[in-house]
């Protein structure tokens, strides 16, 4: 049969295992967008306080205020971006501060690119035209955006032109 239990050795040779705390946030975050602050508190030997702020020019957001219970969590959190300046993290137990940490983050304006995309590269007299508009973030993932683009037909000789001014944003 297979014993689950085992047994603890007395104290002076019991090992306890020390309490470990991490959270992870992006070094630099895009403005306007969505980031995630991430909390992994492990071998905790008692319940501690959790509070994980962002600290921005003109007020603060608690992202996270709660009592974390043994052995510990691991929690991801969500939050919109706007201009944070560091992010605030606390953890206690009772009056005692366990761990306090402020870390500084850089926000930077999210760059969007538009691609303009055609089914094929060359088309013959009379067939239509297919194509799509893809709007990119600066990790070139698809934004759900709507972009209005003025675009201009052109007659050149008996070839007609379709012409997309410079869409710098």
């Amino acid at each position: 049969s297979f014993n689950t239990e085992l047994p603890i050795p007395p104290f002076p040779h019991r090992l306890l295992s020390p309490s470990y705390y991490v959270v992870v946030i992006p070094a630099i975050i895009h403005h306007p967008g969505h980031e995630k602050v991430c909390v992994h508190l492990s071998s905790l030997p008692e319940t501690v306080h959790l509070a994980v702020t962002l600290e921005m020019k003109t007020q603060n957001h608690t992202l996270v205020e709660k009592d974390v219970e043994k052995p510990g969590i691991f929690e991801c959190i969500g939050f919109k971006v706007s201009s944070v300046v560091s992010v605030h993290v606390v953890i206690h137990s009772g009056e005692t501060v366990s761990y306090e940490g402020r870390k500084k983050v850089l926000v930077r304006g999210q760059k969007a690119r538009i691609v303009i995309d055609t089914d094929k590269p060359f088309y013959k007299p009379g067939e239509t035209v297919k194509f799509r508009i893809v709007t990119l973030d600066q990790d070139f993932k698809a934004i759900d955006k709507v972009v209005s683009i003025p675009l201009a037909f052109q007659e050149i000789g008996a070839i007609s032109v379709l012409s997309v001014p410079s869409l710098s944003r």
